[in-house]
């Protein structure tokens, strides 16, 4: 007999009934509009991830890479509405620094009516 600890499995056997648990130890319905904005703030966050991955410029792979991190602060902070506070939020700075390199990047490129041009 092996003393090596067994691993954990996601599987738990018990099924789901249309529920999930949350960070906070509550139950949630699967479609309730928290899941389904988690779900799509992972998809954008993994969007992202392959633009990363294909782009070359050192300082737009960072912004891209911050992007992500914020995505992460903002699907914790929506998983835990309605329960506990979340340590950290998204917050003017974080949409004050969005907006900065927006406008960075718009003079670089031509837009017309949020079309690029």
């Amino acid at each position: 007999m092996s003393n090596k600890k067994r691993k954990k499995s996601i599987v738990t056997r018990k099924g789901d009934a249309g529920y999930t648990y949350v960070h906070s130890g509550n139950k949630l319905r699967k479609d309730d509009l928290r899941i389904e904005a988690i779900g799509t703030i992972d998809e954008f966050s993994s969007f992202i991830g392959m633009a990363k991955s294909l782009v070359e410029d050192k300082n737009l792979k960072d912004i891209l890479e911050k992007l992500q991190r914020d995505l992460l602060i903002l699907g914790t902070q929506i998983y835990g509405l309605g329960f506990k506070k979340s340590k950290r939020k998204i917050t003017s700075r974080h949409t004050r620094y969005l907006e900065g390199k927006i406008e960075e990047l718009e003079k670089k490129f031509s837009f017309e009516n949020f079309v690029l041009t």
